[in-house]
């Protein structure tokens, strides 16, 4: 009654087709930042290693393929490689200049509460689907970040969950 579709269905018909309902969760990101590694060796402390020094232009282009067809941060990556050097004890270095791929996912989920015959009763189905167009979103914590390893720097080599679907019924 009042429906626009299926409003003269009635009964067992309209307990199937009628009272769905659709969510959706859309996210979007622009690159996290990042910085790269002096070889692991210690420049200004003895916790962790020290960043590269930038010694020419050196730009990120996040997540495009590199000349090599590889995924990556840099188009050129022995040319950005060749940009940066050893950091000195007392230099730091410059702290997350460049910037990874952006991420962009989408969530869905269908869901629908069946009335049961038995008083106070009811029975609830849910799918939802992680990632539902399963884009490609390339992870942080797979790039190459060292300097002294010219050939990967900057590549991808892990990329976040694909599409994901569970389903639940609820009594």
């Amino acid at each position: 009654l009042g429906r626009k579709f299926g409003g003269s269905v009635g009964g067992a018909l309209n307990n199937l087709i009628g009272g769905w309902q659709l969510s959706g969760l859309v996210r979007y990101r622009s690159g996290l930042p990042f910085d790269i590694s002096n070889r692991a060796r210690f420049s200004t402390n003895y916790y962790g290693a020290g960043r590269a020094l930038i010694v020419g232009d050196v730009k990120s282009q996040g997540g495009a393929d590199n000349n090599q067809g590889v995924p990556g941060a840099f188009y050129d990556s022995r040319g950005a490689a060749s940009r940066m050097r050893f950091n000195r004890t007392g230099l730091i270095g410059p702290r997350n200049i460049f910037r990874a791929d952006d991420l962009f996912n989408t969530d869905l989920a269908l869901g629908k509460r069946f009335q049961m015959p038995f008083e106070g009763h009811s029975l609830q189905f849910r799918w939802e689907v992680f990632n539902a167009f399963n884009n490609v979103n390339f992870s942080l914590r797979g790039l190459q970040q060292r300097y002294d390893r010219p050939a990967v720097l900057g590549q991808y080599n892990s990329t976040d969950a694909p599409r994901t679907m569970q389903f639940a019924l609820r009594y």
